[in-house]
Order: C-alpha cells, then sequence, then structure tokens
C-alpha cells in the first residue's frame, strides 16, 4: 500500500526534473476564475494575502473533494452526500509492526470487530509501523473533540488486543499522530468541464474507499485529458476534441461509483452478521439528534447514544447470547 504522503513528494520530486517547462506555486490558494473566449484569468493568493492573476488558455481543477475550481464554475455533484462518517486516526507503532511480521500476519486491511470498537486498521508502511485507523463516527450525537490522543490511544490498544484470546500486546511505542473525521461519499459532477475549465480526480467524483477506484479514476482522467489539451495547444487538434473529455469521462466515473458501493456493501456484511448494521446506527442517530436539540437533553442523549452504540459493539463478543444466531 503505497500512501499519498509517500507517493506525493515523489511526484513532485519527478515533476521538478522531467518538466522543464512546469512552474510549481507552492503556498498559494485559488481564489476565482474569469473566462474569456481566448483564455481565462485566475486569481490566486500567497500566505501573505497578497493576490495575483495568471493568464493561461485552460484551468484544470485537480483540487480535491472540496473543489473550489468546481465551486467557480457552479458546477453541481450528484449522489450520496454522507454513507457513513468515519474518524480517520492516524498512528505509528514499530512494535505493532514487528509483531504482525513475526506472526506471518502482514496484510494491507485489518477489519477489527470487539465489544470495544469496531473499524478498520491500514497498514500504511510496515518498515515504519505506520498505520492509519478508519473507525465508524456518528456527529452530530459524538463530537471531534472527543477524540483526544488519549482517548485514540486507548482506542487502538483495544483494537490491537481487544480480542478475549489474543495475546497480550505491549503498546507502549504507539503514538497518535492526528485524528480528523470525514465523509464517506458517492458523488459524481454533473459535468467535468465548463467552458475551459475542467475537473479532474476527487473534484470530479468521489466514492467509497473499496476497490482502490479513486485514484485510479483520477490518474485515468488525467491521462485523457492532458493528451487532448497538447494536442490543441500545439495546434494538432482543433477545440472541439476537448469536449469529448466530459462524457467519456464522466460515464465512466457513474460506473467506478456503483462498483465501489458495491464493494462497501460486501465489506458490510461481516458487520451485519454481527448485527451491525451502519444503516440503522445511522438511523439510531438520526432519531436521537431529533431530541438533542433541546439543551437540557444533551447530557443524557449523549450517553444514551453511547449506551446503544456500545450494547451494539458487544455483539461482537464470544458471549454474546446471540452469537449462535450470527453467520
Amino acid at each position: 500500500h503505497f500512501s499519498q504522503n509517500r507517493l506525493l513528494p515523489l511526484m513532485l520530486e519527478e515533476l521538478a526534473h522531467s518538466s522543464p517547462l512546469s512552474t510549481l506555486l507552492a503556498g498559494r490558494e485559488f481564489v476565482g476564475v474569469e473566462q474569456h473566449p481566448t483564455h481565462v484569468r485566475v486569481q490566486i493568493r500567497n500566505r501573505q494575502g497578497k493576490e495575483e492573476s495568471i493568464r493561461a488558455e485552460f484551468l484544470i481543477g485537480a483540487d480535491g473533494a472540496h473543489s473550489k475550481v468546481r465551486e467557480a464554475a457552479r458546477i453541481e455533484m450528484r449522489g450520496n452526500t454522507c454513507i457513513q462518517s468515519i474518524m480517520s486516526v492516524h498512528f505509528t507503532s514499530k512494535a505493532l509492526a514487528e509483531a504482525l511480521q513475526e506472526k506471518a500476519s502482514e496484510a494491507m486491511l485489518y477489519f477489527v470487530y470487539n465489544p470495544h470498537i469496531v473499524g478498520v486498521v491500514v497498514a500504511h508502511n510496515m518498515e515504519e509501523g505506520d498505520f492509519v485507523a478508519q473507525i465508524p463516527f456518528f456527529p452530530p450525537m459524538e463530537k471531534a473533540s472527543k477524540y483526544t490522543s488519549e482517548y485514540c490511544s486507548d482506542l487502538l490498544a483495544k483494537a490491537i488486543g481487544g480480542g478475549p484470546e489474543s495475546e497480550a500486546f505491549d503498546a507502549s511505542d504507539l503514538r497518535v499522530r492526528d485524528a480528523k473525521p470525514w465523509a464517506m461519499s458517492a458523488l459524481v459532477a454533473d459535468r467535468f468541464c465548463s467552458g475551459r475549465v475542467f475537473l479532474a480526480g476527487d473534484s470530479a467524483h468521489l466514492f467509497p474507499p473499496a476497490g482502490g477506484f479513486g485514484m485510479n479514476t483520477g490518474v485515468q482522467d488525467a491521462h485523457n485529458l492532458a493528451w487532448k489539451v497538447a494536442y490543441v495547444l500545439k495546434g494538432l487538434a482543433s477545440p472541439p476534441l476537448l469536449e469529448t473529455y466530459s462524457p467519456e469521462r464522466r460515464k465512466i466515473a457513474v460506473k467506478n461509483t456503483c462498483l465501489s458501493i458495491a464493494n462497501f456493501e460486501e465489506t458490510v456484511k461481516v458487520a451485519r452478521a454481527f448485527g451491525l448494521d451502519p444503516g440503522m446506527a445511522n438511523g439510531l442517530v438520526s432519531v436521537l439528534s431529533s431530541a438533542n436539540q433541546f439543551t437540557a437533553l444533551h447530557q443524557p442523549v449523549e450517553k444514551l447514544t453511547e449506551s446503544l452504540l456500545s450494547l451494539g459493539r458487544a455483539q461482537t463478543s464470544p458471549l454474546s447470547p446471540l452469537r449462535p444466531l450470527q453467520q
């Protein structure tokens, strides 16, 4: 598994060495774009707040899920904005990596189901002991502020050695590096271009992380668009060639969205076998959220939510009375 934080520096290094005609403007943010018949004018701002304008033939927005380029081009996303909220916890533990290697248990994904925690641990780099835990998160009943380093460390220790049959594990070197919430969604832009502005990658489509379709589809977007732009700029093709980009890539994005959702549903089957249905959990949280709008009920409703979620996780225990019914 080659994570983004390792891939990006290599891509930037390759850009510097192999693309002498490219200029990397680090520390800038996109502000807006004006479209003209023959060009675009892009406004950017540096860290000191100074704005500048860049003239270009085209603008390609590859600025991710919360794309400002997409917003400026007034392109809408269609689909499910939140299939499941997730708390992503980045942590390191060389001791964990070494223990997994000693037991010949190296893998990319570890699905964890025990009475304390349900989630997926992703091994980003075994040599460095670099991992990310993806834990179901239920806002607004759960607050992101709850996931402190201490709370996350306790959860991760239980994920690593939470099973009754597991061996004792020394998690003293476990360090929580970061914890951030995000929403798993299934969205596709209603079009991938508007005039001289194009979208590629996550700015154009967002899939559940099940099957590796996100980056692969983004790379395919870039390939499809890059050669067409190059041909138009060099005068080898007329501008209408660029009009083929959106219909060609959008139908692939829609198909890959469906495949990603199907893959996600397959992973959920294990949870459902334990009686842990994400849809039911999200429905429960939605109902309780209605009561939580009353200030006096905040604390009791949040405690009730945690109790019900704990009750659900308890079904993963071998001592659960429902175990004979689970498949």
